[in-house]
C-alpha cells in the first residue's frame, strides 16, 4: 500500500512539472506580462487588453498620487492584483480543463514570480531615492497624516528641510504650572539647515545673521523663535545648526536654556532631504 502511494505522488509530481513547462507562453508572449493587457493586444485579445490595461491604471494612478498614505497602498495593492491576474490570464489560455489544484499552484506561482521579478526590483529603485514618512506629531506647517517625500541619500546642506533626530535631553518644570516633573524630548523632527560646521549665527529677535550677513534661509516657522533677546551659537565642527520651531511642544523651545542644546545636530542623526509634502493633496507644498 505504501510502495502504491509513493508511485502515485511520483507521478502526480511528474504530471504536473510536465504540464507547467507545457503551458508556459512563447518568449515573446511572456515578455510582455511586465505590463498589464499587453500580451492580450499581441495576441489579438483586443478588449481584454483594454479591460486588464485600464483597470490596472484605474488603480495605479491614484496609488501613485496617494503613495505613503494608507489608502495609496491598497490602491497599489489592488493594481498588483490586476496584474497578476492578467499574467495568470495569459498562463492559463491553453488550459481551459485545468484541475482546481493546477489553477492554486499556478496562480500562487505567477503571483510570486510578478511579484519577485517586477515590483521587489521597482520599489527597491524607488525607495532608494524616495521615502514616504508620515507625520504624526508636528506642529508649525504640518499636521497629523501628513505624508512627505524624503531623499534619504542627499547630503545634508545648508537650507535643506530634512529630517533629523533631535539631540536626546530633559528638563525640569510642567508647561501648565502645576508642579515640577522631568520632561523628555527625543525622536524624529523636521526643520531647515540654517548653518553648517563652523558657522556663527545671531539671532536678535528679528533678523537671522549667519557670519555677519543675513541668511537667506530661515526656519520653516520663524513666529516660534524668541521674540525678545538674543541667541548666539558657534556651530561646532561636526554639527549642523537646525532650529527645532516645528517642535511641537512650544514650552521647551521658549527656555533658553535648551536652545543650544536642541540646535546643535550632528550629520550621521540627519536621515534625508525632505523635497515635498503629498498628503493630503489639497496641502500639497515643495521644499
Amino acid at each position: 500500500m505504501r510502495r502504491a502511494l509513493y508511485s502515485a505522488q511520483r507521478m502526480t509530481g511528474r504530471i504536473e512539472r510536465r504540464w507547467f513547462t507545457q503551458t508556459m507562453p512563447e518568449l515573446a508572449v511572456l515578455w510582455r506580462l511586465i505590463v498589464p493587457g499587453w500580451s492580450h493586444l499581441y495576441l489579438g485579445q483586443i478588449w481584454r487588453g483594454r479591460l486588464f490595461l485600464w483597470g490596472y491604471l484605474l488603480f495605479l494612478i491614484p496609488g501613485v498620487l496617494l503613495f505613503g498614505s494608507t489608502i495609496g497602498s491598497i490602491l497599489i495593492g489592488f493594481a498588483f492584483s490586476v496584474h497578476s491576474s492578467a499574467a495568470l490570464d495569459i498562463v492559463m489560455r491553453d488550459t481551459p480543463h485545468a484541475t482546481f489544484r493546477q489553477r492554486m499552484a499556478m496562480s500562487i506561482a505567477v503571483s510570486l514570480a510578478v511579484g519577485v521579478l517586477i515590483y521587489w526590483p521597482l520599489w527597491r529603485a524607488v525607495t532608494r531615492f524616495i521615502e514616504p514618512h508620515t507625520i504624526t506629531r508636528f506642529s508649525g506647517p504640518f499636521e497629523d497624516g501628513d505624508v512627505v517625500m524624503v531623499h534619504p541619500r542627499a547630503l545634508p546642506q545648508v537650507g535643506q528641510v530634512v529630517i533629523y533626530d533631535i539631540p536626546e535631553g530633559r528638563t525640569r518644570g510642567n508647561p501648565h504650572g502645576h508642579g515640577e516633573r522631568i520632561i523628555w524630548f527625543r525622536g524624529e523632527r523636521i526643520d531647515r539647515i540654517v548653518a553648517g560646521p563652523g558657522d556663527r549665527v545671531q539671532w536678535d529677535g528679528q533678523q537671522l545673521l549667519v557670519n555677519g550677513a543675513a541668511s537667506p534661509w530661515l526656519p520653516l516657522e520663524p513666529a516660534a523663535l524668541p521674540k525678545e533677546g538674543k541667541l548666539s551659537f558657534a556651530v561646532p565642527a561636526d554639527c549642523f545648526l537646525i532650529l527645532p520651531t516645528t517642535e511641537p511642544d512650544e514650552w521647551i523651545i521658549q527656555r533658553d536654556n535648551l536652545w543650544e542644546g536642541l540646535c546643535y545636530v550632528k550629520a550621521e542623526d540627519i536621515h534625508g532631504r525632505v523635497f515635498a509634502r503629498t498628503q493630503p493633496l489639497w496641502h500639497w507644498r515643495r521644499f
